[in-house]
């Protein structure tokens, strides 16, 4: 779990530096003490990201759930909003 929450990590952190069109980003009322930095991170790719920095052996045991799992103690320790999207996804 150590090492996933680290390369999570770094694959959201890679994310946060990219520009953000404000405008694509779900608007929340925000409670008058919190105050949020710009950037936006996308849970679909730090999971398509994950393999690459994993060895065979980690690759096999990695799963969405894990992931997610690994993503919501990061957005616990860094203080991160979690965001639900609607995907368009064509059947």
């Amino acid at each position: 779990m150590k090492n996933l929450k680290k390369s999570c990590h770094s694959l959201i952190q890679k994310q946060l530096l990219n520009p953000v069109d404000e405008t694509s980003v779900p608007s929340h009322s925000l409670p008058k003490e919190e105050s949020y930095a710009k950037g936006t991170a996308s849970f679909q790719e730090v999971y398509r990201y994950l393999p690459d920095v994993f060895s065979d052996k980690m690759k096999d045991s990695l799963s969405p759930s894990v992931a997610l799992y690994a993503v919501l103690h990061l957005a616990n320790d860094m203080k991160l909003r979690l965001i639900p999207q609607v995907l368009d996804v064509e059947v």
